[in-house]
Protein backbone atom coordinates (compact mmCIF):
# COMPACT_ATOMS: atom_id res chain seq x y z
CA UNK A 1 0.00 0.00 0.00
CA UNK A 2 1.21 3.27 -1.26
CA UNK A 3 -0.20 7.22 0.48
CA UNK A 4 -0.19 10.08 -1.32
CA UNK A 5 -1.69 13.01 -0.29
CA UNK A 6 -3.94 11.00 1.46
CA UNK A 7 -5.20 8.43 -1.49
CA UNK A 8 -4.21 4.92 -1.34
CA UNK A 9 -2.27 3.07 -4.08
CA UNK A 10 -1.56 -0.29 -4.01
CA UNK A 11 1.97 0.36 -6.02
CA UNK A 12 4.68 3.76 -5.68
CA UNK A 13 4.53 3.77 -10.00
CA UNK A 14 0.81 4.16 -9.62
CA UNK A 15 1.29 7.20 -6.55
CA UNK A 16 4.23 8.42 -8.88
CA UNK A 17 2.10 9.01 -11.82
CA UNK A 18 -0.48 10.55 -10.27
CA UNK A 19 2.11 13.46 -8.78
CA UNK A 20 0.89 15.32 -11.88
CA UNK A 21 0.49 19.25 -10.70
CA UNK A 22 2.97 21.84 -11.91
CA UNK A 23 4.91 23.81 -8.90
CA UNK A 24 3.34 21.16 -6.28
CA UNK A 25 5.02 18.64 -3.88
CA UNK A 26 3.85 15.42 -3.00
CA UNK A 27 4.92 13.12 -0.46
CA UNK A 28 4.71 9.35 -1.10
CA UNK A 29 4.25 6.99 1.77
CA UNK A 30 5.66 3.50 1.33
CA UNK A 31 3.75 0.97 3.28
CA UNK A 32 4.69 -2.24 1.90
CA UNK A 33 6.17 -2.88 -1.67
CA UNK A 34 4.19 -4.98 -3.91
CA UNK A 35 5.54 -7.97 -5.97
CA UNK A 36 5.16 -6.23 -9.85
CA UNK A 37 7.48 -3.88 -7.89
CA UNK A 38 9.93 -5.97 -6.77
CA UNK A 39 10.07 -7.66 -10.25
CA UNK A 40 9.94 -4.78 -12.74
CA UNK A 41 10.88 -1.66 -10.39
CA UNK A 42 9.73 1.52 -10.66
CA UNK A 43 9.87 3.74 -13.47
CA UNK A 44 10.47 7.90 -12.31
CA UNK A 45 9.60 10.12 -15.43
CA UNK A 46 10.10 13.73 -16.11
CA UNK A 47 7.15 15.50 -13.45
CA UNK A 48 6.48 19.33 -13.39
CA UNK A 49 6.20 19.00 -9.45
CA UNK A 50 8.76 20.99 -7.69
CA UNK A 51 9.29 17.77 -5.64
CA UNK A 52 8.37 14.50 -4.68
CA UNK A 53 10.03 12.74 -1.85
CA UNK A 54 9.02 9.18 -1.51
CA UNK A 55 10.18 7.34 2.10
CA UNK A 56 8.73 4.45 3.86
CA UNK A 57 6.03 4.43 7.46
CA UNK A 58 7.60 1.41 9.05
CA UNK A 59 10.47 -0.87 8.19
CA UNK A 60 9.50 -2.02 4.69
CA UNK A 61 11.46 -4.93 3.52
CA UNK A 62 11.87 -6.94 0.31
CA UNK A 63 14.15 -8.77 -1.83
CA UNK A 64 15.12 -8.18 -5.27
CA UNK A 65 18.26 -8.64 -6.96
CA UNK A 66 19.30 -5.54 -8.22
CA UNK A 67 21.75 -4.99 -11.06
CA UNK A 68 22.57 -2.19 -13.74
CA UNK A 69 20.26 -4.01 -16.00
CA UNK A 70 17.25 -5.24 -13.62
CA UNK A 71 17.68 -1.60 -10.84
CA UNK A 72 14.70 -0.92 -8.61
CA UNK A 73 14.10 2.57 -9.65
CA UNK A 74 15.02 4.12 -13.46
CA UNK A 75 14.86 7.84 -13.33
CA UNK A 76 14.13 8.67 -16.62
CA UNK A 77 14.36 12.25 -17.09
CA UNK A 78 12.95 12.56 -12.89
CA UNK A 79 14.08 15.26 -11.31
CA UNK A 80 13.72 16.78 -8.08
CA UNK A 81 13.08 13.03 -6.81
CA UNK A 82 14.50 12.27 -3.24
CA UNK A 83 14.34 8.35 -1.82
CA UNK A 84 14.66 8.89 1.88
CA UNK A 85 14.93 5.64 3.74
CA UNK A 86 14.73 7.09 6.58
CA UNK A 87 11.60 5.66 8.54
CA UNK A 88 8.69 8.77 8.98
CA UNK A 89 11.75 10.86 8.01
CA UNK A 90 13.07 11.14 11.44
CA UNK A 91 16.46 10.14 12.83
CA UNK A 92 19.78 11.08 11.27
CA UNK A 93 20.21 11.67 7.34
CA UNK A 94 23.95 10.45 6.94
Amino acid sequence: LVVEAGTNYNTIQKAYDNCTFPGDSYLIVVRNVSSTERNNGVMLTSKAASQITIYPNTSVNFQKSVSNSNPFFTFNGARNVIIDGRVNLTGSSR
